[in-house]
């Protein structure tokens, strides 16, 4: 089933060389864990930051434990000291 969901991430963590477990706090599906293959290399790897608040569409499957991501989109960047190059060195 595909759905569409905004969420915050929680935290990720590195799984081999290139892979990752990204936890999300969803509206609709509360915390729920995604593995992203070659997220080092992934145009989506700027979205997996901790604390960003991002849209994010999903095939979920209730057997699974870790789920897929299709489609992330960044929706703001709550801390202005994760975009702040100068207060960010203070």
């Amino acid at each position: 089933m595909l759905i569409s969901t905004e969420g915050l991430i929680l935290n990720h963590t590195l799984l081999g060389e290139d892979d990752l477990i990204v936890k999300i706090l969803t509206k609709e599906l509360g915390l729920v864990s995604f593995f992203v293959k070659r997220a080092k290399k992934s145009k989506i790897k700027k979205y997996l930051q901790p604390l960003m608040n991002v849209s994010v569409s999903l095939k979920h499957k209730k057997n699974q434990n870790l789920q897929y991501i299709k489609d992330i989109e960044l929706q703001s960047i709550p801390n202005e000291i994760l975009i702040n190059y100068k207060k960010r060195n203070c």
